[in-house]
C-alpha cells in the first residue's frame, strides 16, 4: 500500500483542489449504478438458497422463507428508488440498509438452526466479501457494515447457545473474514481514487490541449485576417497614391505659378508664405502615402538621413504640436537636455513620428473627455543615445492590448483608429536604427519611449 499512496500524492500535486469532492460525487454515482445493475441478480441468488434451507432444515423451511420474502422488500423497492434524486443523495445510506436487512435476515437463520453450531454463518462470509470487493462505498460505510453484522451475529449466537461452544471456527472465519473484507475494500477504493485521478488529470491535460489548439486556430485566423486586410489595403494605397499624385503635382504646379506672377513685393511676400505652406502639406501626403505604400508592401523605408542637431530637429517638431495641442485645448509640455548632441536621421519621416504619437494622445484625450488633458515632450541624452519620452494622462492602453500595440490593426483609447498609424511608427524608428516601447513604468496615462542612436 505505502507505494500505491506515494503514487497518488504524485499524481495529485496536478490534480484540481475540489478533487475529494469530484470523486465523492464519482463514487455515489458508480454505487448507485453498481446497485441498480446488482440487486435483481442478488435477489434471485438469494431466493434460490431456499433450495438449500429445504435440504439443512426443512422442518424451518416455511420460517426461513417468510425471512427470505421479508428480506427482499427492501431491496425491491431500492431499485426505483436509487434512480430518483432522493435516492441518488442517500444512495450510500440505503445500500447499507439493504445489506443490514439481508444480514439480520441471516444471521435469524443461524439462530434458529442452534447459534455457533450452525454452519450458515458462511452466507455471511459470503456476503463480507461481496460488499468489500463490489461496493464502492467509504471506508466507514464499511466499517459500519462489518461492526453491526459480526455484533449481531456474536450476540445472537451467545444468546442462543449460552456461551462459546463450537465458537471457535465460526468467530476465527468471521473476524479473518471482515479483516480480509476491510483490507480489500482499502485497496479497492485507493485503486479506484487513483485511476479517478489519472482520468481526470488525462482528461484535464486533453482540455488544455483543445483550448490551446483553439487558441492557436484562432490566432492564425486572425492572421490570416490581418494579411488579408494588409493585401486589401495595399491595393487601396497604391491605386490611391497613383490617382492622388497627379492632383498634388497638379497643386504644386499652380503653387508655383502663384509665385512667378505675383508682382507686387508685398503681395509677393504674401502668396511665398502662402504657397509655401501648400507645398509642405503637400509633401506630407505624400510622405503618408509613401509610408504607407512601404509598410503594406513590405519594402525596405527609403531615408533621406542627414546630419543633425537635435534642439534644430525638436525645436520646429515643438513648436507645430504646441499649436496643434493648444488649439484642441491641450496643455503642451516641451523639455530638452543635452540638444547639442548630433544624430543621423531623417528630419520629415522623424516629424512624421513624433506627430503621429502626439496625434494618438490628442485623439484618446478628446473621446475619453480627460479633465485638464496634458501632452509632454522630454528630450535628454546618454552617452550613445538621445531618448525621447512622449506623454500624457489619459485613459492609458490596456494591459491586454500592450504585447500587441504595434501590430497592424491594434488600437486603443480612440474613437475612431485604424490600427496602423503606430506599426507604421515602429517601422520608420527601426528604419533610423531606433528603438520604440511602451513605458512600462507610467503610473497614469500612456507614455512612450523613442530612442536614437547618436553620433
Amino acid at each position: 500500500m505505502p507505494p500505491a499512496n506515494n503514487n497518488h500524492n504524485s499524481i495529485g500535486q496536478s490534480l484540481p483542489d475540489n478533487f475529494s469532492e469530484v470523486f465523492l460525487s464519482a463514487e455515489l454515482e458508480l454505487l448507485g449504478k453498481q446497485m441498480r445493475a446488482g440487486l435483481p441478480m442478488g435477489i434471485a441468488l438469494y431466493l434460490c438458497f431456499a433450495a438449500l434451507d429445504w435440504l439443512v432444515a426443512p422442518e424451518l423451511f416455511s420460517s426461513f422463507l417468510l425471512l427470505r420474502l421479508g428480506a427482499i422488500v427492501f431491496p425491491l423497492a431500492m431499485i426505483p428508488l436509487s434512480k430518483s434524486e432522493f435516492g441518488k443523495k442517500r444512495i450510500r445510506g440505503l445500500a447499507l440498509s439493504v445489506f443490514l436487512i439481508g444480514a439480520a435476515s441471516m444471521v435469524a437463520m443461524c439462530y434458529l438452526l442452534g447459534g455457533f453450531a450452525s454452519n450458515y454463518f458462511v452466507g455471511l462470509i459470503l456476503m463480507m466479501f461481496f460488499v468489500g470487493l463490489f461496493l464502492p462505498w467509504s471506508l466507514r460505510n464499511n466499517l459500519v457494515f462489518l461492526g453491526l453484522l459480526n455484533g449481531s451475529y456474536f450476540a445472537a449466537c451467545l444468546y442462543k447457545s449460552g456461551g462459546f461452544i463450537n465458537a471457535e471456527m465460526p468467530i476465527a472465519f468471521m473476524l479473518g473474514s471482515a479483516a480480509l473484507t476491510h483490507l480489500a475494500s482499502s485497496i479497492m477504493q485507493d485503486s479506484r481514487r487513483q485511476s479517478f485521478a489519472m482520468q481526470l488529470q488525462l482528461d484535464i491535460q486533453r482540455d488544455a490541449e483543445i483550448a490551446s489548439q483553439l487558441k492557436t486556430i484562432s490566432m492564425l485566423e486572425e492572421i490570416d485576417e490581418r494579411d488579408s486586410r494588409l493585401v486589401a489595403v495595399g491595393q487601396i494605397a497604391s491605386t490611391l497614391a497613383h490617382d492622388m499624385r497627379g492632383p498634388l503635382t497638379a497643386i504644386i504646379n499652380r503653387a508655383e505659378l502663384l509665385r512667378i506672377i505675383t508682382d507686387d513685393s508685398k503681395q509677393n511676400e504674401m502668396v511665398e508664405k502662402e504657397v509655401h505652406a501648400i507645398e509642405q502639406s503637400v509633401r506630407r501626403v505624400n510622405s503618408m502615402i509613401q509610408e504607407l505604400l512601404e509598410f503594406v508592401s513590405g519594402r525596405e523605408v527609403v531615408l533621406e538621413q542627414s546630419v543633425t542637431v537635435i534642439k534644430d530637429l525638436l525645436e520646429p517638431v515643438a513648436v507645430e504640436s504646441q499649436m496643434a495641442l493648444q488649439h484642441s485645448g491641450i496643455e503642451w509640455s516641451f523639455l530638452m537636455q543635452g540638444g547639442e548632441n548630433k544624430l543621423l536621421v531623417d528630419r520629415h519621416r522623424f516629424a512624421r513620428i513624433i506627430e503621429n504619437i502626439i496625434n494618438n494622445a490628442r485623439d484618446a484625450l478628446l473621446s475619453s473627455n480627460t479633465p485638464g488633458p496634458k501632452v509632454s515632450l522630454n528630450a535628454s541624452t546618454d552617452a550613445k543615445h538621445l531618448i525621447l519620452r512622449i506623454s500624457d494622462n489619459g485613459p492609458g492602453i490596456p494591459k491586454d492590448m500592450a504585447n500587441s500595440l504595434f501590430q497592424p490593426y491594434t488600437t486603443a483609447g480612440k474613437a475612431q483608429g485604424h490600427g496602423l498609424g503606430l506599426a507604421i511608427v515602429r517601422n520608420l524608428v527601426t528604419a533610423n536604427g531606433g528603438s520604440i516601447c511602451l513605458d512600462s513604468t507610467a503610473e497614469s496615462g500612456c507614455a512612450f519611449i523613442i530612442k536614437l542612436p547618436l553620433l
